[in-house]
């Protein structure tokens, strides 16, 4: 992707896990490499009752097409 000089916000995403089951933590992945700059802003935890998961968010200067992905982990 083309750096256009201009940082861009993603979305915040927000997967969870089942209350059910132990959360561990969280992980996230550029899923393009070569992909301009990216860096990543959040990946904070989410813990409210029942429940569980994480928020996660990164910035670009690809026009905030930088394809990424976030994961809650838990135990199965």
């Amino acid at each position: 992707m083309a750096h256009n000089g201009e940082w861009t916000g993603s979305n915040i995403e927000m997967p969870y896990v089942d209350p059910r089951k132990p959360w561990l933590g969280s992980g996230f992945a550029f899923t393009t490499p070569g992909n301009g700059e990216a860096i990543w802003t959040q990946a904070l935890p989410i813990v409210n009752g029942e429940t569980k998961g994480v928020g996660g968010r990164f910035v670009s200067d690809a026009g905030g097409t930088v394809p990424a992905e976030v994961a809650a982990i838990c135990l199965k």
